[in-house]
C-alpha cells in the first residue's frame, strides 16, 4: 500500500520479493498524484510485480481489498508500506497457516525502529470497560490474541474471502481489529508466529497527532456500532472518548 511513501514502499517491496516463496505482489498506489506509481514500477522491475492505481485513496483496508481481488494466491500476506520482513519470515508465517487449517491469521513479531517489540502490535477487542481501565494499552503478552495488526499479517484467503475482506466503513485504524473480529467470529484463529520478524519504521504517516487522534475517535465509534451496542450508549462513549481526547492533546502542547 502506497501514499506518497514511494521509497519505502520500494523498500517493503523488495524485502518481500527477496523472499523466495513469493508468488506475486500487488502494490495499491491510494491516488498519490505524486508520480509514486511509475516510480514504483521503474524500481520494482520484476516480473511478479503488479502495481495498481486507484483513482482515489480509498484508506487502509478498501486499498488492500483492491490488491486482493488482482491476485489469486491461497496465502494472502499484507506489509505497511513503513515496514520490512526480515529473511525468513515469509516462509514461517506460510508454515503456521498451513499447519492449522482453521487458521485465518498468522501475525510476526513486530519490532519497532529501536529493536523493541511493538506491544500495540495486537491485542484484545475493544470494550467500553478496556478503554477504561486501560487495559487496551497492555495487552497480555500471548501468542493467541483476539487481534493482531495490520502492518504486517499472513491471512488465509478463503477465511479473507468468506468474510468480505476488511470493512470499507474503516478508513484508516481498527479495520485490522475488525477483521480479525470477524474472522473470529466466523470460527477462524488468530496466533502470532514470534519466529517470523518484522520492521515496523513507523514514518509513513504525515498526519498531526490530532488529526490521527480525530480518525482514530470515528473508526472506534464504528467499530462499536458495528458490536451491536446500543446507539445511545456509542453516543455517550464517543462524547467522552471525544473529549478525553481533546484534554490530552492540550496537556500535551501544555
Amino acid at each position: 500500500m502506497n501514499y506518497r511513501t514511494k521509497e519505502l514502499t520500494a523498500a517493503a517491496a523488495r524485502s518481500l520479493l527477496a523472499e523466495p516463496e513469493l508468488a506475486e505482489l500487488v502494490v495499491v498506489d491510494n491516488a498519490s498524484d505524486d508520480g509514486s506509481a511509475d516510480y514504483l514500477r521503474r524500481a520494482l522491475d520484476d516480473a511478479r510485480v503488479q502495481v495498481v492505481e486507484s483513482s482515489e485513496n480509498l484508506g487502509f483496508g478498501q486499498g488492500v481489498n483492491l490488491g486482493a481481488a488482482r491476485t489469486t494466491a491461497p496465502l494472502l500476506m499484507l506489509l505497511n508500506s513503513d515496514a520490512e520482513l526480515v529473511a525468513g519470515s515469509l516462509g514461517r508465517l506460510a508454515d503456521e497457516l498451513r499447519a492449522a487449517p482453521r487458521l485465518g491469521v498468522a501475525a510476526p513479531l513486530i519490532l519497532g525502529h529501536d529493536g523493541r517489540a511493538q506491544v500495540d502490535a495486537f491485542g484484545v477487542f475493544p470494550s467500553y470497560a478496556a478503554f477504561a481501565l486501560r487495559t487496551n494499552r497492555r495487552p497480555p503478552d500471548r501468542l493467541e490474541p483476539d487481534w493482531v495488526s495490520g502492518v504486517a499479517m499472513a491471512v488465509r484467503r478463503t477465511a479473507f474471502d468468506e468474510v468480505g475482506g476488511f470493512d470499507p466503513a474503516f478508513w484508516m485504524y481498527l479495520e485490522d481489529v475488525d477483521l480479525c473480529r470477524r474472522l473470529s467470529d466466523a470460527g477462524w484463529g488468530i496466533r502470532r508466529c514470534t519466529s517470523a520478524v518484522v520492521l515496523h519504521l513507523g514514518q509513513a504517516s504525515a498526519w498531526s497527532s490530532a488529526q490521527r487522534e480525530r480518525q482514530y475517535h470515528d473508526s472506534l465509534l464504528v467499530y462499536l456500532e458495528r458490536g451491536s451496542y446500543p446507539h445511545w450508549q456509542v453516543r455517550g462513549f464517543g462524547l467522552a472518548h471525544r473529549g478525553w481526547q481533546r484534554w490530552r492533546h492540550r496537556a500535551g502542547q501544555a
